[in-house]
């Protein structure tokens, strides 16, 4: 969860939780809590099943969280008023959302290092005469020992693994 909503949303909403900045009327609430409960069921069986969770699994309990960060902004910016720390504090803010808007520009998930690490190894590995089994399109396409690897599968099949030759490879 802390990948998908990012670092700085997270520890706001923390900060928010315990300062109690977070407040609303309970007939507003229920049905939020609700849902988050739902949702959170949902991703925990998720979890479950499939033994791993991605953050764009977890993206519709994050938006839901997300909105209560504006809410937690702005009681920050009342408490920074009132103690005559206006001029400190909007600067620290509007450190905060620069910060943001330069990481938006910079970061772009997870490393797709694996992959070249991936091509690589094939071209090392690999001989002429050898056929190459992938389910990545990056890695078919690189290597270029896949023959129409736009048509790359996103799950091997069972035919292509009891068909591979001794001396195939996998990446």
């Amino acid at each position: 969860l802390f990948n998908a909503i990012g670092g700085p949303f997270f520890w706001l909403f923390l900060y928010g939780s315990f300062k109690k900045y977070i407040q609303a009327e309970r007939r507003l609430v229920v049905p939020v809590i609700f849902y988050l409960a739902v949702n959170a069921i949902i991703l925990f069986g998720f979890l479950y099943v499939m033994r791993y969770l991605s953050s764009r699994y977890a993206m519709l309990f994050c938006l839901l969280v997300a909105l209560v960060i504006p809410v937690v902004l702005s009681r920050i910016i009342d408490s920074l008023r009132e103690r005559n720390w206006g001029t400190i504090g909007m600067r620290v803010v509007i450190l905060f959302f620069g910060y943001l808007g330069f990481d938006s520009f910079v970061s772009f998930g997870d490393s797709k290092s694996f992959v070249f690490d991936s091509v690589d190894w094939v071209n090392q590995q690999s001989e002429t005469n050898v056929d190459l089994i992938t389910n990545n399109h990056a890695i078919a396409y690189f290597t270029g020992k896949v023959d129409n690897y736009d048509k790359t599968q996103r799950f091997l099949t069972e035919d292509q693994i009891i068909n591979a030759q001794p001396n195939d490879l996998f990446a």
